[in-house]
């Protein structure tokens, strides 16, 4: 992956391992090349019930539906106290909680929790500064987010802008390490949120959703594998590698020939997609993501 197909900023999403997908019939089972996958997504059509892989990272912005939509429960305890701002001195401890703290903010806004989501902004606000990211890059974003924080529609909109304007500033200004350390926080922090979820509120979804971030596993990891001269990024490409011999265990099936692949959207649709997740899995993955996310956010 060369400099200039940085992935987007994402919590999310947003977030492929290199795997084998495997076909499966009545009779027999054929291999597939593996997918760049992020997210999974499923229509609301009564009709057509289809699922779209995303296999693009998500932003911040993005990333609250998938716990929107999963029925989940309010628990503040579990987002990065605001307060900790004060230990991120380093560029890269900044960068990392920068992409921590804006799927944090998303978790709020979509419980309605107004005066966190604020100052969740107010953090983000700092930390871009720290960053020598210009207030003139996104001041219309933040000016939108704080006159709009009650309507969750149009919060997304200008939280995924700010998260937009952020990573384009990085990238013109050369400063690719930053950018890709922003994701990477993103990105753990969305898996943190939603395997802490799934063993609290046993939600099926949930599991569905982890299970396929294997793919973006991959696609952050060969990301961070550009810049791995890097020492921080050195060090969580070590923390990776263990997080994806856990995510080989799953297995992911679909049926033949029951696979549409829309290169332009970057989506895969598919009418049934079976999953194999033992249960200690997903422990496996728990324990491993939180060792990980507590090394950004000490």
């Amino acid at each position: 992956m060369k400099k200039q197909e940085l992935i987007k900023l994402s919590l999310i999403v947003i977030i492929s391992m290199i795997t084998v997908v495997t076909c499966k019939n009545s009779s027999s089972k054929k291999k597939q090349d593996p997918f760049e996958i992020d997210s999974l997504k499923t229509e609301n059509d009564p009709v057509k019930k289809a699922k779209t892989i995303l296999y693009q990272m998500y932003l911040p912005g993005e990333m609250a539906k998938v716990f929107e939509n999963s029925g989940i429960h309010y628990n503040q305890q579990l987002l990065n106290p605001i307060e900790n701002i004060q230990k991120y001195t380093t560029s890269s401890d900044i960068a990392l909680n920068l992409g921590v703290y804006g799927v944090d903010l998303s978790y709020t806004k979509i419980f309605g929790q107004n005066e966190k989501t604020l100052l969740y902004i107010s953090t983000i606000r700092k930390l871009s500064q720290q960053l020598g990211i210009p207030e003139e890059q996104f001041v219309s974003a933040f000016k939108d987010i704080e006159k709009n924080v009650s309507n969750k529609d149009s919060l997304s909109k200008y939280v995924n802008e700010l998260y937009s304007q952020a990573d384009k500033f990085l990238k013109e200004n050369d400063r690719h390490v930053t950018a890709a350390l922003v994701i990477l926080g993103g990105w753990t922090e969305t898996l943190y949120l939603a395997t802490q979820i799934v063993d609290k509120d046993n939600k099926p979804i949930l599991s569905e959703r982890i299970a396929v971030q294997k793919y973006s596993l991959n696609s952050l990891m060969s990301l961070l594998n550009n810049y791995q001269n890097d020492i921080t990024i050195s060090k969580y490409l070590l923390l990776l590698r263990m997080l994806k011999k856990s995510f080989d265990k799953i297995e992911i099936y679909y049926e033949e020939n029951d696979l549409m692949v829309d290169t332009i959207n970057k989506m895969i649709t598919t009418n049934k997609l079976n999953i194999n997740l033992p249960p200690e899995t997903i422990n496996d993955i728990r324990v491993i993501i939180a060792a990980i996310r507590n090394e950004m956010i000490y």
